[in-house]
């Protein structure tokens, strides 16, 4: 029987760094990225490098900052000359967090490897929760998301805070940020199972938007939440034309022209308006929100208090 010789690696003075015959002049290295370090790495970009993304910085940092950024492997890329050819967000997330990170370095690559960097399809949270099994992984992935988005005080999307001066307004969640999410409310798969059931029966608004309504209501009174949903998909006995479920149902169900899109914050607000109404007993003829829509504006689930909150005027039904 004949055995396949294989490549030496060979070791250098350093035993964090070694060589391979299989890529010679190539070296790699295992190192702790520290902020200093990090610093000096970023006087080696290339005039050629791309522009930085201040979100990519911002999500790395945020990571960097909670302990979510653990050593997957992927490299920091220098080429023959010296430069800095791949790992720019890093460094700069390393040094505006200041917490080190352990990285795998690459040095001697050929100067025009960097044409070659960043052409695959990038994994995505949905991807992580098809790949470790989770069902439904798509709208799992949208629900978190949203879960996240109402938890840092937007409601339920980016850019649409609804307590003051929030601090996320602008921020997308990073891949780790939704998992961390996602394990602290391990209730979600089963929140998206009924979402899309409900869905089936109130098909305007978005399935992640009544998985969330879901969700919400869970939070503040269980019962309730049970029997507003019962008589929004089942009928609720009460003919009445401003009977709040009986407006909320011909609102998800109408048939919307095109020039009559709504965003999801939009029917989450509906879904709420609605709510509100039913759970004190009032009536309401339809559903509409204000223009411009503000923050204080946004309705909150009865028995829910925004962080916050500075009274608003009475909103128009």
């Amino acid at each position: 029987m004949t055995t396949t010789k294989l490549p030496r690696s060979r070791r250098q003075a350093n035993p964090n760094v070694w060589t391979s015959d299989l890529v010679p002049g190539v070296e790699f290295e295992v190192l702790t990225l520290t902020k200093e370090l990090a610093e000096e790495f970023l006087t080696h970009l290339p005039e050629r490098q791309r522009a930085q993304s201040e979100r990519t910085i911002d999500k790395y940092a945020a990571d960097l900052l909670s302990d979510q950024f653990p050593f997957t492997g992927d490299p920091i890329r220098f080429n023959a000359d010296g430069e800095l050819i791949d790992g720019q967000h890093r460094c700069t997330a390393v040094v505006e967090s200041g917490v080190p990170v352990v990285a795998l370095i690459i040095r001697g690559l050929g100067s025009d490897m960097i044409r070659f960097f960043d052409g695959g399809r990038t994994r995505r949270f949905p991807d992580d929760l098809r790949i470790n099994g989770f069902a439904n992984h798509t709208a799992l992935a949208a629900v978190t998301g949203r879960v996240w988005h109402w938890e840092h005080g937007n409601y339920g999307y980016m850019g649409v805070p609804y307590v003051q001066n929030a601090l996320y307004a602008d921020t997308a969640p990073t891949r780790a940020q939704l998992w961390k999410t996602l394990q602290a409310h391990p209730e979600l798969p089963d929140v998206v199972n009924h979402g899309q059931r409900l869905h089936t029966y109130v098909p305007n608004a978005p399935t992640s938007v009544t998985a969330l309504m879901w969700w919400l209501l869970g939070q503040v009174d269980v019962d309730a939440r049970e029997k507003f949903f019962h008589e929004l998909t089942q009928g609720s006995g009460v003919n009445g034309p401003e009977y709040p479920i009986n407006v909320l149902h011909r609102t998800l169900t109408r048939r919307i022209p095109q020039n009559e899109e709504r965003e999801g914050h939009i029917w989450l607000a509906y879904y709420i308006k609605a709510y509100n109404a039913w759970a004190s007993g009032a009536t309401m003829s339809h559903l509409r929100m204000p223009v411009p829509l503000r923050w204080n504006r946004l309705p909150m689930p009865q028995g829910m208090v925004r962080p916050g909150l500075i009274q608003a005027d009475e909103d128009e039904e």
